[in-house]
């Protein structure tokens, strides 16, 4: 009896101390350059940075691109690279690759960095399929070869055929920078135009407000986005901001038919 009790005893003992070992083992980590930074992402829709941080405890993300609503807490596999959260989603940690750290998510590599300008450089490398500083200079090549002087702005605001006007305000950069080469390398029917508004005198604009009232206060735009203006038979037919803040212009890659819709037309 009393033999059977020291077992019993002993049982117990040892299946104590296994479970006060198993509760008080190390914790399996993602690695250092991971844990406890925040890593950003380029969002190429919205223009905004999202952010993701994994501490020991939690997952800790802003932004809209990854749905880790209801999620927090997680577990990590080193040896897999997997991390599981507590909803039951699961990514993996591919882990740092040049200047990035990558994720497997859904069966895509999604790039997060350390610096916010090595995201955007990064996320427009993979869009563009270029550098930020070539896109850039190809596009103020390419603008340069449809742009209007006084005379040819004339000729074309007269015109029976219709004509699309780009004109930007000083406060329009990094969005006008872009779509110099997206307005210009589109022009299929070769009726897309730049009109530079500073190269127009005070007498030349004095002349519009004559020829056509409405198109000078067209010019005295104040806005962050590329404007376009369309033209027929001295007529203004309508005009809008290209509004985009990421890098996808869809909708304004062609303004015929389905291009612009209505809801994108000031008047």
């Amino acid at each position: 009896m009393k033999r059977a009790i020291i077992y019993i005893l002993l049982i117990i003992f040892f299946t104590l101390l296994g479970f006060i070992g198993l509760k008080n083992q190390p914790l399996d980590l993602p690695d250092k350059d991971i844990l406890d930074v925040e890593l950003f992402r380029y969002n190429i829709k919205t223009g905004k940075y999202e952010i993701l941080k994994i501490t020991k405890e939690k997952i800790e993300y802003d932004g809209t691109y990854l749905d880790f609503s209801n999620c927090n807490k997680y577990t990590y596999n080193s040896t897999t690279g997997i991390l599981k959260l507590d909803c039951g989603k699961a990514f993996r940690i591919i882990g740092k690759v040049n200047n990035s750290i990558v994720f497997k998510i859904d069966n895509e590599n999604v790039f997060f960095y350390p610096k916010k300008e090595d995201s955007y450089n990064g996320e427009f490398q993979r869009y563009f399929q270029t550098t930020k500083e070539n896109y850039i200079l190809e596009g103020i090549t390419r603008i340069n070869y449809i742009k209007l002087d006084y005379n040819k702005l004339l000729e074309k605001l007269n015109s029976n055929s219709i004509s699309y006007i780009y004109i930007k305000s000083t406060k329009c950069t990094d969005v006008c920078n872009l779509y110099n080469n997206i307005y210009s390398s589109n022009n299929t029917q070769n009726n897309r135009y730049y009109l530079e508004l500073d190269t127009l005198t005070e007498e030349q604009l004095n002349n519009l407000e004559i020829i056509n009232k409405p198109l000078r206060d067209l010019l005295n735009i104040d806005t962050n986005y590329p404007y376009i203006i369309e033209v027929q038979n001295n007529n203004i037919v309508r005009n809008f901001e290209v509004k985009v803040d990421g890098f996808d212009f869809t909708n304004y890659i062609t303004f015929e038919g389905n291009g612009v819709t209505n809801e994108e037309t000031n008047e």
